[in-house]
């Protein structure tokens, strides 16, 4: 894809000792960015009239 227009927001992590739930947590937000920036995308395209 293009440029990235999305920011990255870092949470904190509910404890230190917990490397899975931060791993969980990083790549449930990479899926989000990713979905949010396809439905943006997708919507000039949806909504153009021919």
């Amino acid at each position: 894809m293009g440029q990235m227009t999305t920011d990255r927001v870092c949470f904190p992590e509910a404890s230190s000792g917990d490397v899975l739930m931060g791993i969980l947590r990083e790549g449930a937000q990479e899926l989000l960015a990713d979905a949010i920036e396809a439905e943006v995308a997708a919507y000039p395209e949806s909504h153009t009239t021919a």
